[in-house]
C-alpha cells in the first residue's frame, strides 16, 4: 500500500504544472486575466526597496477574448443542429438521445468548453439505482490520467477536498484502475491513509426471491472515466494566445492609466522646495499644490497621448489573437459582406473545427463501451453554425427556379428549416382542394 501512497504523491507533484495552466485557463474564460488582475504598480524608495505607489492610477481592464475563442469554438460545431445515430446506417440508426438522454448535446458542450480550458474534459461512468449507466461531469483538475505506452488511460487518480465521517473538511483520493477503487483520506499537514481497500467498481446480486443468494465483485474492464482530450497533447486554447491578450490587457490598461496621471506630460521645476521628486508627486496628487522656493517657479510642457498609435498596436494585438486562435471576428462581417467573403474569413475555424469534431466523436465512441453501443456504428453528423448573408441566399434561390429540383432549391433557403415539410405545405396551399376543407 505504501507504493501505491508513493506513486499517488509523485503523480499529485507531478500534475501542479497543468493544474496552473488549469487554472489559467478557468480564470481567463471568465475575464480574471490574473496578468493584469495581479499587476501592482511600484517603485524604489530611498532604502531602495521596491514598494507599491499609492498615488500613481493602475486600472485593470481584463480582456474577454478567451472566453469568445472557446464559446465560439464548441458553439460551431456542438448546436441542436448536430445529429448523432447508433444502428447500422445513419438514417435507420437508434438517435443518441434514446441512449444517453436529451441533454446530451447540451452535456457535451460542457465538456468540450471544459476541456478547451484545461486541456482535457471528463465524465466519469456510474450506475443509477436501476442499474443503467449514466454519466457525471468531473472537474478536470481533480483528475490525472495514468497512460500507457500506446496511450490509453490505465489507471486514474481522482484528487479533491471532501468531508470526512466526523464532519471535517479533509483532502480525499480516489485511484481506480480495471477493476477496482482503493480510497484515501488525509488531514492538510498528515499523510495519506487508505480509508478503503480495493473495491470492485461493480456488485452483481444473485437473489433467490426476496433473500440475496450472493454477491460477485466486478470491475468495468478499464477506469470508468471518458476523457474528451482538446488536442493530442491536451493544451488548453489559452496557452497559443496568452501573451497576446496579456499585452493587450496592458495596453488598453495603460492608455486609461495615462489618461488619469497625465504620464505623457513633464515637470519644469525652479527652486523646488521639497526632498525628492516622489515627494513632488504625493503634494501634487494631494494637495493639488506644489511648495518651491523663493523665486521659484513649476511649469507643466505637455506632450500628446499617441492615440491613434496606441489605437493601431491594439487592433494588430486584436488580429493576432484571432489568427493565432484561428477563429473569426464576427465585427468585421457588416455591411453587404457576400458569402464567398464569410466563407473565407472561417476559413481558419473550419480547419479547427475538423480536428475539433474528430475529437468530439472520438469522445461519443469511447462512451459506447460503458453504454452498450458500437463506436463503428456511431454517426455524427455535424452542421455547423456559420454567419450567412441571408439577402444573398434568399436572391440566388429565388433565381435558380426552374433550374434546379424544387427540393435542392428550398434547401438553399436559410428560412427553411425542414425541407419535405416546406414542400408539403406547399404542396397543400397549391391544391384547390385543400381550399374547401
Amino acid at each position: 500500500m505504501s507504493d501505491e501512497i508513493d506513486w499517488l504523491k509523485k503523480q499529485i507533484s507531478n500534475n501542479a504544472e497543468r493544474l496552473k495552466l488549469q487554472a489559467e485557463g478557468e480564470a481567463y474564460y471568465y475575464q480574471e486575466n490574473t496578468a493584469i488582475l495581479e499587476r501592482t504598480k511600484t517603485y524604489y524608495n530611498e532604502s531602495g526597496n521596491l514598494v507599491e505607489d499609492p498615488y500613481l492610477s493602475n486600472y485593470k481592464l481584463p480582456s474577454g477574448y478567451m472566453n469568445v475563442v472557446v464559446d465560439q469554438k464548441v458553439s460551431y460545431s456542438i448546436n441542436n443542429s448536430m445529429v448523432a445515430t447508433v444502428g447500422a446506417d445513419v438514417k435507420t440508426g437508434t438517435p443518441l438521445n434514446d441512449i444517453l438522454g436529451r441533454k446530451w448535446r447540451d452535456d457535451l458542450a460542457d465538456v468540450a468548453t471544459e476541456a478547451s480550458k484545461k486541456g482535457f474534459g471528463v465524465w466519469q461512468i456510474y450506475l443509477d439505482e436501476a442499474g443503467e449507466p449514466k454519466y457525471k461531469n468531473i472537474p478536470p483538475e481533480q483528475v490525472v490520467l495514468c497512460r500507457n505506452g500506446d496511450g490509453e488511460v490505465i489507471k486514474v487518480a481522482r484528487v479533491y477536498e471532501g468531508i470526512s465521517e466526523d464532519g471535517h473538511v479533509v483532502n480525499k483520493a480516489e485511484i481506480w484502475d480495471k477493476d477496482t477503487v482503493v480510497r484515501y483520506e488525509k488531514e492538510t499537514s498528515e499523510e495519506w491513509e487508505c480509508v478503503c481497500g480495493a473495491t470492485p467498481h461493480l456488485m452483481e446480486v444473485t437473489t433467490y426471491g426476496d433473500v440475496i443468494d450472493d454477491e460477485t465483485g466486478k470491475g468495468w474492464g478499464k477506469p470508468p472515466f471518458v476523457i474528451f482530450e482538446n488536442n493530442a497533447r491536451c493544451k488548453t486554447d489559452l496557452e497559443p494566445i496568452k501573451a497576446h491578450i496579456d499585452a493587450y490587457d496592458f495596453v488598453m490598461s495603460d492608455f486609461a492609466n495615462n489618461l488619469e496621471d497625465f504620464q505623457e506630460n513633464w515637470w519644469v521645476i525652479k527652486n523646488y522646495n521639497g526632498q525628492n521628486i516622489k515627494e513632488f508627486f504625493e503634494n501634487f496628487k494631494m494637495n493639488k499644490a506644489i511648495k518651491v522656493g523663493e523665486d521659484g517657479d513649476v511649469k507643466r510642457e505637455q506632450q500628446e497621448i499617441p492615440f491613434e498609435a496606441k489605437q493601431a498596436f491594439g487592433m494588430d494585438i486584436k488580429r493576432d489573437i484571432y489568427e493565432k486562435s484561428m477563429s473569426v471576428d464576427t465585427n468585421n462581417i457588416e455591411g453587404n459582406v457576400t458569402n464567398v467573403q464569410i466563407r473565407s474569413m472561417y476559413a481558419g475555424l473550419d480547419m479547427k473545427a475538423t480536428k475539433f469534431e474528430r475529437r468530439s466523436t472520438e469522445f461519443l465512441g469511447d462512451l459506447g463501451y460503458f453504454f452498450g453501443y458500437d463506436s463503428d456504428n456511431l454517426y455524427v453528423t455535424y452542421d455547423r453554425n456559420l454567419v450567412i448573408n441571408v439577402v444573398e441566399m434568399t436572391t440566388i434561390a429565388n433565381q435558380s427556379k426552374g433550374l434546379m429540383s424544387e427540393q435542392t432549391r428550398l434547401s438553399i433557403y436559410p428560412q427553411v428549416e425542414d425541407v419535405q415539410a416546406e414542400m408539403d405545405r406547399m404542396s397543400k396551399d397549391s391544391d384547390p382542394e385543400s381550399e374547401l376543407l
